[in-house]
């Protein structure tokens, strides 16, 4: 491999060889730390949303009140093919947007008879930098994972 990419010695989307007894350990690592973060996106699960256009999942949704779904607004700015909600036991919604908040990359979404419970926004905490926080799907286990890098960023252009 040439140069360093963004700091990497090997770019991302390069594979690099893994011994096949580390690959063995690092894929159990790996189960195990999916395992335990299933144990609390269970819960959390019944209040996810996928938003679907097409057959391709373009964003995720929180149920934040009765029939209100938080969503990010740059997920679905370009999508152009209509958009359905489907809940944790896979039932579809239809969904009218009620406002956007650009400066904070939100929407919010009227979601008629989806009967999923918010999430209690009162139970968690303000993620710092340095903390670990997870994207849970509406089937209740977590898709992906990292570290808050900034406590608070602007999305506004002239910010940027």
């Amino acid at each position: 491999m040439g140069g360093i990419c963004g700091g990497f010695r090997v770019c991302p989307g390069n594979s690099f060889p893994i011994a096949p007894e580390d690959k063995s350990v690092l894929d159990s690592q790996a189960k195990e730390i999916f395992r335990e973060w299933d144990k609390v996106a269970v819960p959390v699960g019944q209040s996810v949303v996928a938003l679907v256009a097409g057959n391709t999942q373009v964003a995720l949704g929180t149920v934040v009140g009765k029939g209100k779904v938080l969503t990010k607004l740059s997920d679905l700015q370009k999508e152009r093919r209509p958009v359905m909600l489907v809940d944790s036991s896979g039932r579809v919604y239809d969904a009218k947007v009620l406002f956007a908040l650009p400066e904070h990359d939100l929407l919010m979404m009227d979601v008629p008879g989806l009967p999923a419970p918010p999430i209690d926004l009162d139970s968690y905490v303000q993620a710092k930098e340095g903390d670990v926080i997870a994207a849970v799907s509406p089937t209740g286990h977590v898709s992906d994972f990292g570290v808050v890098s900034v406590a608070q960023r602007s999305l506004r252009a002239d910010d940027q």
